[in-house]
């Protein structure tokens, strides 16, 4: 169910102002904006918006890409994933993707990054379900103020960022799962038998891994 837009104008005027300043609630509030955008999206007519995208549509997209482009700038460096090889700088036993994982400092910043991701593909999905259309109309328009750069070549999905996004997701699931392939619960999360690659698997001596002991200190 969509936010009534007084809840959605108290939620940016009244609730953001006091969100403590960091790059998670920083999110919080794009996602707030992104939900937004796809009741929009859903909720106007379908040929109305295949054939020729109105101005507050693309002008709420070109936005939201910029935000979550700007996010991406502000966070820490020590929450930047570090990519790992295994049987090289991991225990074989492990899954991988394509023979190698993403690590984070925590689960909460690999969350907060999967988030930021899927934020981005669904920017992405429906930039994408506007492409072919809105070249289209750009073809049919092109004496008009809008040109094709205004339309075939905003809306258009940028596929290699798309399969960035997927695989940087897929990266980090081994960081999540370990070498662990049945269910467990919360009280099995430390048995000894489960290998969760780490910063930990890093040499002392390594830049990532004095980064993240740097981080992990300041934070205790």
């Amino acid at each position: 169910m969509r936010l009534p837009t007084k809840d959605l104008e108290w939620i940016e005027i009244e609730v953001a102002p006091i969100l403590p300043s960091n790059p998670s609630s920083a999110l919080d509030m794009i996602g707030v904006s992104i939900a937004d955008l796809q009741h929009t999206f859903r909720d106007m007519s379908p040929p109305t918006v295949l054939s020729s995208p109105d101005t507050k549509l693309r002008q709420q997209i070109c936005n939201l890409d910029t935000q979550l482009r700007t996010w991406l700038k502000r966070i820490p460096d020590s929450w930047y994933p570090r990519r790992m090889k295994s049987g090289i700088n991991f225990d074989p036993s492990v899954p991988s993707y394509r023979g190698a994982c993403d690590i984070y400092p925590s689960i909460q910043v690999a969350n907060i990054w999967n988030a930021w991701r899927i934020y981005c593909l669904i920017l992405e999905d429906i930039k994408d379900q506007l492409t072919k259309p809105s070249a289209l109309s750009a073809v049919q328009h092109v004496d008009d103020e809008n040109s094709i750069s205004d339309y075939a070549m905003f809306w258009t999905s940028n596929e290699r960022r798309v399969q960035e996004l997927v695989d940087s997701m897929c990266l980090s699931i081994p960081f999540y799962l370990g070498n662990c392939n049945y269910p467990t619960d919360i009280l099995s999360t430390g048995s000894s038998d489960i290998i969760y690659p780490s910063h930990h698997d890093l040499p002392v001596d390594d830049e990532g891994y004095m980064r993240f002991k740097a981080s992990d200190q300041s934070t205790q």
